[in-house]
């Protein structure tokens, strides 16, 4: 009677034990990842339910698709990787192994998204996304090869949960994107442009989605396909932008008011006010959004809200109501920045003193032709596809309003050369009409608000919670033989109470296993709201690799502090489970310093440790500091891997 029941154990254990991974589809994979593997053998486990097979890229778990997956082919969706060569592990129902080598994390097939334009719009907003072309995205998405339509090339592109529509398949790919792009506004030596359409269920018949094109912050995600097979884009740092509360995101989906009904109200309050538009979020959906109204200075009281209505009732008006007065004979409004650009006008304006002409004498009437006007609703930026435009200038004035109290300096990016005025009114009724706040002579880079120091920035000028300020820009570009120019405002706000991301974030150090590469990302320095030098650093890990961060295996790491770009020869060693008052008594001895004159916070989670460092400007002009991760502790498997096979 045992006989049979040891033979039926025996032929379970072969069945087991005999995984083999016979070939590896595609062998090169996006270091973004989400990449699907096809990986062909025999001896997987086919159990859909249970999801009995578990795939390694070397220490990068590989997520299987089970309704893609059989006895003999497993597919599953790479995670984002350090670029290098790994070895391919297949682990069935935890006992079976077998391993392949083997598949490289590839830069030519790690395309970077470098901007989202525009980068806030209503639904139905047509978008462009534009980024780096390695080779393979130009061999596979150029005209000759893209086919007949864009599902050989690009595959899906989301913003936040939703897709947005690049109309693959019903038309050629260069519909969809365009390669081989040279932008003076973006480096790289060849670029793409991928176009698509945010979804707009307003004239919809039926029910729509739940939570479709609900106004909010998103991010966004470009996949190719083709030999990519679904591979991401790495998203650049420089294409993220943030909110006063320190959030990032790609895109702004924001909700517009076409009509408000009806016009008039009782000053007691109780008037039902219903706004028609499109963008509104769904509150029977219980999906946990908000929506607040104000009217005539008092809350209203939102009562129901759909996509296209929303009905709230007014509460009495405040006694010492009054609406915003006019500055420069205009009124804050709804959304926007009014531009205008004017053709081969530099000749006209001929320098600094001539810019007053622009909209005056200089109109786009009289201008030569290709010179318009429009409405920009996503940042204050000029148009970055502008072509035969010549010597051409532009014309911008838009309303800031402060959101909260305090002292607010504005910056200008500009090429070639431009002014910047600004019109508001004192705490006791002044009008500042058209106050000069910067003139900018020197070019500067696109997004770079600091390399020309105190020649792009305005004065420190004081505004209170909801007060506007009427800015006009004006700017000119001399150069007529490239697509050149650029006129970009931006504004450092107030904030008091230290966050991630309302400082500057000097460095972000990403801690894994020693067997990856190390990866150091710097990005642009951002204004700190206050005159003292104030930095962020930040190291991050994964779940998986937590307990190398702050647990068991605590990570060290190396502060060199600098002054003017120049090493002191200083440099300590921090771990990041050591305490603030540890790292800021280390930082002033290498700065040969009061610790009273020296600031550290520290802020810490399961995965992540925030270092915050502040100091006096005036008494460390030119602080810097630069971060290495010198120590860390080798990542563990549930499994051990085989040697990789010598060449």
């Amino acid at each position: 009677m045992k006989r049979p029941l040891l033979l039926f154990l025996l032929v379970v254990v072969v069945a087991v034990r005999g995984v083999r991974i016979d070939s590896i589809s595609p062998s090169r994979l996006s270091k973004a990842g989400a990449t699907r593997l096809e990986i062909r053998g025999v001896g997987f486990s086919s159990d859909r339910l249970q999801g009995g097979n578990q795939v390694f890229v070397g220490p990068f778990e590989c997520s299987v698709i089970d309704h893609y997956t059989s006895d003999t082919v497993v597919t599953c969706e790479a995670s984002p990787g350090d670029i290098g060569s790994y070895q391919v592990s297949v682990l069935v129902d935890g006992t079976g192994l077998d391993t392949y080598c083997c598949v490289d994390y590839d830069d030519s097939y790690s395309p970077a998204l470098m901007a989202v334009r525009p980068s806030a719009g209503p639904p139905g907003t047509h978008v462009n996304l534009i980024g780096d072309a390695t080779w393979r995205i130009r061999r596979d998405c150029g005209n000759e090869a893209a086919g007949p339509n864009d599902e050989s090339c690009v595959g899906a592109v989301a913003f936040g949960d939703y897709l947005c529509d690049t109309g693959a398949g019903t038309d050629d790919a260069s519909s969809v994107i365009d390669i081989n792009r040279r932008m003076d506004r973006f480096p790289g030596y060849s670029l793409f442009d991928v176009s698509c359409t945010l979804p707009d269920p307003s004239d919809s018949q039926g029910d729509m989605m739940p939570g479709l094109a609900t106004a909010g912050n998103v991010n966004v995600s470009l996949h190719f396909e083709a030999s990519l097979r679904g591979g991401a884009t790495v998203i650049e740092l420089d294409a993220y932008k943030g909110t006063r509360k320190g959030d990032s995101y790609l895109f702004q989906l924001y909700a517009v008011v076409d009509s408000v009904s009806p016009s008039l109200g009782s000053v007691a309050g109780g008037t039902e006010v219903t706004l028609q538009g499109r963008g509104f979020p769904d509150l029977s959906l219980g999906l946990g959004d908000t929506v607040d109204v104000d009217v005539a200075g008092s809350r209203c009281n939102v009562l129901s809200s759909n996509f296209t209505h929303l009905t709230c009732e007014t509460g009495p008006q405040p006694e010492d109501y009054a609406p915003p007065p006019a500055i420069e004979g205009v009124w804050p409004g709804m959304r926007g920045l009014e531009m205008e650009i004017y053709k081969d006008a530099e000749d006209e304006v001929s320098g600094f003193n001539g810019l007053s002409k622009l909209n005056n004498t200089i109109t786009i009437n009289n201008s030569a032709d290709g010179s318009f006007r429009l409405i920009e609703t996503a940042q204050w930026d000029t148009p970055y596809n502008l072509t035969g435009t010549g010597r051409w200038c532009s014309k911008s004035k838009a309303f800031f309003i402060a959101p909260t109290p305090g002292y607010y300096r504005f910056a200008t990016s500009i090429n070639e050369y431009g002014t910047l005025h600004g019109s508001w009114l004192l705490e006791n009724g002044t009008a500042m009409s058209k106050q000069l706040l910067i003139s900018q002579g020197r070019t500067s880079r696109i997004d770079d608000f600091w390399s020309l120091k105190e020649e792009q920035w305005s004065p420190s000028l004081h505004l209170m919670a909801g007060q506007p300020i009427l800015l006009e820009g004006a700017h000119c570009v001399r150069d007529a033989d490239k697509n050149r120019g650029h006129f970009q405002v931006a504004v450092r706000i107030p904030n008091s109470v230290g966050s991630a991301q309302s400082l500057p974030e000097i460095q972000k150090l990403s801690v894994s296993g020693d067997n990856q590469q190390r990866e150091q990302v710097i990005s642009y320095l951002s204004g700190t709201g206050t005159d003292d030098i104030v930095l962020n650093m930040t190291v991050t890990t994964d779940l998986e690799h937590a307990w190398m961060l702050v647990q068991e295996y605590p990570t060290t790491l190396t502060f060199k502090p600098s002054i003017n770009g120049t090493n002191l020869g200083k440099g300590f060693n921090v771990s990041v489970i050591e305490s603030e008052q540890s790292v800021r008594l280390q930082l002033a001895q290498a700065l040969d310093a009061s610790p009273s004159e020296v600031g550290v916070l520290r802020w810490a989670n399961e995965t992540t440790v925030i270092y915050q460092i502040g100091l006096e400007s005036a008494k460390f002009p030119g602080f810097g500091l630069n971060v290495e991760i010198v120590d860390r502790a080798n990542p563990e498997l549930p499994f051990t891997l085989p040697p990789v096979p010598s060449a």
